[in-house]
């Protein structure tokens, strides 16, 4: 998970983004079906025919990123909802359908457990991302004084700022791979 730093940024807006411990943990358990959905029905394969697809995919994640750090830096009274998490749950189920693929054809195994491991690996990043991000998010919101600029603010601009980039540059090689 840590190698996916798109889901790394995704994580932390809805650490940053979440209201209190019961919301994060409803946007987590949402953002969790869905990309469990779309992992296993991705490692069935079969979508990789379409050389869009990838890169439609790529550029969906980094825009997911946007719209998260959007709705934390614009909509702090109004967190992220566990409906829309659930989508973009989704989209990210797939990218992690393509580096299972990029695993599993240097692993032998049945496909079953393979998932089942990989989706669990991917949880347990996720978990220990959290509760090492919650603490810090903690001291920073009781310790930081300024105004001028909140503490959810302070971190979810850059994380936008580079998934922005993401959605141009992956927009690119989406366009590229049009037929």
């Amino acid at each position: 998970m840590l190698a996916g730093l798109d889901h790394v940024l995704f994580i932390l807006l809805l650490v940053l983004g979440a209201s209190s411990v019961a919301q994060f943990a409803r946007t987590s358990l949402a953002f969790t079906l869905g990309h469990s959905i779309t992992l296993c029905a991705g490692a069935l394969g079969g979508l990789g025919a379409f050389a869009w697809f990838a890169p439609g995919v790529e550029v969906a994640i980094a825009a997911s990123i946007v719209y998260a750090g959007w709705r934390v830096l614009s909509a702090r009274d109004q967190p992220l909802l566990a409906p829309a998490v659930f989508c973009v749950g989704l989209v990210h189920g797939f990218g992690f359908s393509f580096a299972l693929t990029d695993a599993a054809s240097s692993l032998a195994g049945n496909l079953v457990g393979l998932v089942v491991g990989f989706n669990l690996g991917i949880e347990l990043g996720q978990i220990a991302l959290s509760l090492l991000a919650a603490p810090l998010l903690y001291l920073l919101r009781r310790y930081w004084r300024s105004p001028r600029l909140a503490n959810g603010r302070v971190l979810a601009l850059p994380c936008t700022a580079i998934a922005s980039f993401w959605v141009v540059e992956r927009g690119i090689a989406l366009a590229q791979a049009l037929p």
